[in-house]
C-alpha cells in the first residue's frame, strides 16, 4: 500500500482557524469562508492536507500550515 508523504516548506503558524483561513483565502484564491471549512476538513481527514498544503494543530492550540512542495510516495 502506497502511503503519501509530503515534502513541505517551514510551517506559518497563526493563533486560530479563521486566521489560517484568511492567509489559505489569499494564497488558494478561494473564499474565506471555504477556506476556514477546508482546514475544519482537513484537520479530521487522514491526509490533513488541503488545497496545498498540510494542516496541523500543536498543542498549544496554534494552527500550522506548511507549503507542499512535492508529493512522495512511500511503500
Amino acid at each position: 500500500m502506497n502511503t503519501p508523504k509530503f515534502k513541505l516548506e517551514a510551517p506559518t503558524y497563526f493563533p486560530n482557524v479563521r486566521q489560517a483561513g484568511a492567509f489559505l483565502s489569499k494564497a488558494a484564491g478561494i473564499e474565506i469562508f471555504c477556506a476556514t471549512d477546508c482546514i475544519y476538513k482537513a484537520m479530521k481527514n487522514k491526509s490533513h492536507s488541503t488545497h496545498g498544503y498540510v494542516v496541523e494543530r500543536g498543542a498549544d492550540k496554534r494552527i500550522a500550515l506548511s507549503k507542499i512542495i512535492k508529493n512522495i510516495e512511500v511503500q
